[in-house]
């Protein structure tokens, strides 16, 4: 038996499960020394208008792993749960595993709705020095919802057709900041580890206790994407 989150909480892991699927785009340019292979922690800051939210955006953090045409993202989102996605650029397969409030979910397609999402992006010449790496400013929006990457060309993670139609940044986000429907995050990165990431992180096999659902469920249950 599923436990169901009341409907601002399905909003608040909606605009997560947001997060989490716009940190996977992320590219580098050609022919310059680039990073590879690693792994990029991120501390998450998460504010709410309503108290009852906000009580439960607490010690957040994210780990994003990169090899290769593969990209794994970890997020601990703290008493609800943690979420992991792992995607393959070279197959354009996409898994997710969410384990929150004592369901443990697994989606593997992309949400039509999410598809039909349109972006305005606009670069600015503001740069931020996150991590030891120089940032340039982007500026990305769609109806309600705002971001702002902070993005390096020193890092190349595979670019990756994501949920969100977001490919078309160029370079890897060490910060995003993004406001939707009363929610308000941060993500910055603490720390770049240039490392060799083993083949078994980005396994797409469905673990066991798992249910496989349709996007359209997922959405259902979490109440809509952003809160729709």
């Amino acid at each position: 038996m599923r436990n169901y989150p009341p409907p601002p909480f399905r909003q608040m892991i909606a605009v997560l499960f947001f997060l989490i699927t716009a940190s996977l785009v992320q590219a580098g340019p050609p022919g310059a020394k680039l990073i590879s292979e690693g792994r990029v922690n991120y501390k998450v800051d998460a504010k709410s208008l309503d108290p009852a939210v906000a009580q439960f955006l607490q010690n957040l953090s994210m780990v994003v792993y990169f090899s290769g045409d593969q990209l794994r993202v970890d997020m601990n989102m703290g008493l609800l749960g943690t979420t992991t996605t792992i995607a393959d650029a070279k197959t354009g397969k996409t898994l997710t595993l969410m384990n929150m409030m004592g369901n443990k979910l697994a989606v593997n397609e992309i949400p039509e709705e999410a598809q039909d999402l349109k972006w305005t992006v606009e670069t600015t010449d503001v740069i931020k020095t996150i991590a030891g790496y120089e940032c340039r400013k982007t500026l990305i929006k769609s109806g309600q919802t705002s971001m702002v990457y902070y993005v390096t060309d020193k890092i190349a993670a595979p670019k990756i057709q994501s949920q969100f139609q977001l490919d078309i940044i160029d370079g890897y986000p060490l910060e995003i900041d993004m406001t939707s429907g009363g929610l308000a995050f941060t993500m910055v990165a603490t720390a770049v580890f240039p490392e060799s990431v083993p083949a078994s992180r980005f396994s797409q096999e469905i673990p066991a206790g798992y249910e496989l659902m349709t996007p359209d469920e997922m959405m259902q249950m979490l109440g809509g994407m952003m809160g729709k």
